[in-house]
């Protein structure tokens, strides 16, 4: 059987909803939510789907939730996703969808999120998503340089030749593509 992964931005407790909703129409699933720190989270915030946990909401407000996470499910089932852009030639961490800077270096706030206990990185490229470009394959792979899980890379795919270069070149394990699937492009 096949998995899904369904992304969101939430901005609010509606969370769950979202995730039970993606529970019912696909297993196993994993959802991977990022409302990145906008509301109040604590444990109760991380929802189980199928094998693994839905993303941790309210990280950048709550970092320990990881930790906390990875103590309870264990780190296989901590996806840590991060929406990454460049600021000033630097990897910055951003929020609310993209359009907040939160001044984080992402380098810096994916490896605390590795030690806190994530088991596996969902790394979008906001400079390169939704552009069909390619991935943003430097900053893919730095990253993988440093974590010694699973990188996932989002943010990109234009045609059937981006995929070869983040595997072939960055050392990514998975990457997603959204826009040309949607539009029947690929």
């Amino acid at each position: 059987m096949s998995a899904g992964i369904f992304s969101t931005t939430v901005y609010g407790l509606a969370c769950k909803s979202t995730v039970l909703t993606c529970s019912h129409r696909t297993t196993p699933v994993v959802c991977v939510l990022s409302s990145n720190g906008i509301c109040k989270g604590n444990l109760l915030s991380v929802f189980v789907i199928g094998q693994r946990i839905a993303r941790l909401v309210f990280l950048l407000k709550n970092p320990l939730l990881i930790k906390e996470a990875a103590q309870k499910y264990g780190d296989q089932c901590v996806v840590l996703s991060v929406d990454v852009k460049r600021v000033d030639g630097q990897f910055r961490v951003f929020a609310k969808g993209g359009r907040e800077n939160t001044g984080m270096d992402a380098i810096e706030w994916i490896r605390r999120g590795v030690d806190a206990g994530a088991g596996e990185i969902v790394l979008n490229s906001i400079d390169t998503d939704g552009v069909k470009g390619g991935f943003d394959l430097e900053m893919l792979q730095k990253v993988c340089e440093i974590v010694k899980i699973p990188v996932i890379a989002s943010g990109g795919c234009g045609k059937l030749e981006h995929f070869a270069p983040v595997f072939n070149e960055a050392g990514a394990d998975a990457a997603l593509a959204a826009s040309v699937f949607h539009f029947g492009e690929l």
